[in-house]
């Protein structure tokens, strides 16, 4: 028993190598990529980005998305849209 175990074993071990190393494609001289990471932004006030940021919330705030009813695989719709409370700004709810 035991050493049909270890055959099956050294057998799959061989075949998980084969792909492992047949799936390597190797790029013998690969690109320069310039790389550069985004400016990190203070978002202070009277600033443009912060400015921008509260615009698109004031946007999304005044929006109603439709959240249907989903139960099972079927999804619930009406043509009813309420007033949907923001759970992350406390000054909302």
């Amino acid at each position: 028993m035991l050493n049909i175990c270890r055959q099956a074993f050294i057998t799959n071990s061989q075949k998980v190598g084969t792909r492992c190393l047949g799936s390597i494609v190797p790029i013998p001289n690969p690109p320069d990529l310039p790389l550069e990471n985004e400016p990190i932004l203070g978002y202070t006030k009277g600033s443009k980005e912060r400015a921008e940021l509260e615009k698109v919330l004031d946007e999304m705030a005044s929006e109603c998305t439709e959240v249907p009813l989903v139960i099972g695989d079927k999804e619930i719709k009406t043509d009813l849209c309420k007033y949907q409370v923001m759970v992350h700004n406390c000054r909302f709810s």
